[in-house]
């Protein structure tokens, strides 16, 4: 009789939101749209990058023309200010492009056997050359049976 227990890919998945954490983010959503539009987080998040960018830019361009004519002691400290901001403002791009990265780009998946993962294992190792078990593994990645 296999009634109770646990049993494997019962339940809720990991990761899996609820219907009140979606409500609520919804929520949270037209409220934000409704007092600041274009001001969501994420909107936020690229602009910061975007003006940390254009700005190392700019100090760039006058770290190159102040570079041509250096000279004196003033000069110099001048240069390595305008060094310090313009390292300053490619952090801060950084740290805002690393921030908004996860909703552009979708984090690679891990690879999953199909199948009886102790029975594929044991093919592999049993009866494979590892040239042969090379060539099966680039095939798993392919996404393409192993015969």
């Amino acid at each position: 009789m296999g009634h109770g227990g646990a049993r494997v890919g019962a339940g809720k998945k990991k990761g899996t939101v609820n219907k009140k954490t979606v409500a609520l983010r919804e929520t949270a959503t037209k409220k934000i749209a409704e007092l600041a539009p274009g001001e969501l987080p994420l909107d936020v998040m690229v602009e910061n990058m975007l003006f940390w960018q254009r700005t190392s830019k700019l100090l760039a361009e006058k770290i190159m023309e102040l570079g041509k004519t250096l000279q004196d002691g003033d000069e110099r400290t001048e240069f390595l200010k305008l060094l310090q901001k313009f390292l300053h403002a490619r952090e801060q791009a950084q740290a805002c492009a690393v921030d908004a990265a996860p909703y552009y780009h979708a984090k690679l998946a891990s690879i999953s056997i199909k199948g009886d993962v102790n029975a594929t294992v044991k093919h592999v190792l049993g009866t494979m050359s590892p040239r042969e078990a090379m060539e099966a593994y680039e095939t798993m990645l392919k996404g393409t049976e192993i015969k």
